[in-house]
Order: C-alpha cells, then structure tokens, then sequence
C-alpha cells in the first residue's frame, strides 16, 4: 500500500483489497483527527474588537520607550544612586569595604583641597581592594553565613573564588 507524502496517509491502490482498505482509511482518519486537534490546540481566540494585529501600547508608553537612550542598561544603579537608596549603609546582599570621605560643600562647589584628598584615599583604596583576591562580602541569609568573594585569572580563564568567614 503507498502512502501519502507529507503526512504518510495509507493510500490503497487498485490492485488493494477492500478489507486491507477499510483499516487504512480509518488508521487515516484517527490521524487527521489527531492533527486537526494539535492545531485547534495552538490557536489564538479571537478577541471581540481586534483585528489580526492591533497596538496596544498607550501613548504614555509609547513616549516612555522612546525616552530611553539607545544601547542603555537595565538596574544600572550607580555607587551615588545605590547610597541615595540604602543611605550609605551596607545591606544584607552586598557589603564593599570603603572609606569615609567627607567633602565640604560650598555651595556647589567643592574645594580642590578636599578633592585631591579623596582622589588619594580613593586610589589608595582602590590598589588595596585589587591587591585583595576576595575583596566583596556577601551574606547569604537562607544559612546565615558570611563569604568572602572575589575574581581570580587561571590559565586564561575567569575563576569565581569564596570561602566563608568565619
């Protein structure tokens, strides 16, 4: 018997018998059964009042996207923006050793003693915190347990490395 094909239906020939015919229509028949009802499965309902495609976006959206500058991150809170958020404390998912700097302000300006001064704790801080191989802490707090993180180049390759404080 040949079959069909795209979807290898049974096809009775002529030189077929009526009784091999009759199970391949019906085995053809359970088979388009079967097709039909993966595609009914994998519609979409229609909607009352929308056509093929429609815009939903409002134009307060709309002007929301097209504010965003091209090639911008998402979460890319700056060190500024994160102390606005936790006032300058630690928080339980990221502690960062860092130095206290206090700047003065006059009145919109800073004074470039102040800024010298900060520029040197800052790049003393800075060959400290590269020189440590585990600078960052985390808490993890489903267990309670503080770990000590950090980068470190192996072979080429980037290894994350911890170990918990104890």
């Amino acid at each position: 018997m040949q079959q069909t094909t795209n979807y290898n239906l049974k096809k009775p020939g002529m030189t077929d018998t009526v009784a091999d015919s009759i199970p391949a229509y019906a085995t053809n028949f359970d088979t388009i059964d079967t097709l039909i009802k993966e595609l009914d499965d994998g519609k979409v309902d229609r909607i009352s009042g929308k056509g093929l495609s429609t815009n939903d976006y409002t134009t307060d959206e709309k002007n929301k996207l097209a504010g965003i500058e091209a090639g911008a991150e998402v979460n890319n809170i700056s060190d500024a923006d994160a102390n606005e958020l936790t006032g300058g404390g630690e928080t339980n998912l990221h502690k960062h050793a860092a130095i206290d700097v206090n700047i003065t302000d006059t009145g919109g300006y800073y004074d470039s003693t102040d800024v010298e001064g900060v520029l040197q704790e800052v790049g003393s801080e800075l060959v400290t915190h590269k020189a440590d191989t585990m600078p960052h802490l985390i808490r993890d707090i489903t267990n309670n347990k503080t770990y000590r993180y950090g980068y470190q180049m192996q072979n080429g390759i980037t290894q994350f490395i911890y170990e918990e404080v104890v």
